[in-house]
């Protein structure tokens, strides 16, 4: 593993949105809950705290919820 690497899984280990972002990297190209929760294990099994990465099916109810707010009850705020 590169230095750059080991530094940015350092961080993620001790920092809750380092954690994250590191978890939307790797996960950015999933198509599935099942790919998703497998990245996410990966970066478990690297030492970074479970309690750090959301699990699909939270982020998935999160981005529900958000889309059920654009709707036309509740328009986008605008710019």
């Amino acid at each position: 593993m590169n230095n750059e690497v080991k530094v940015f899984f350092d961080e993620a280990r001790a920092n809750r949105p380092a954690a994250r972002e590191l978890l939307a990297m790797f996960t950015r190209s999933c198509r599935s809950l099942e790919e998703f929760e497998r990245e996410r294990q990966t970066l478990i099994n690297a030492g970074i705290s479970p309690d750090f990465l959301p699990d699909a099916l939270s982020i998935s109810s999160r981005r529900q919820d958000e889309r059920a707010l654009l709707t036309p009850d509740h328009p986008h705020p605008g710019p």
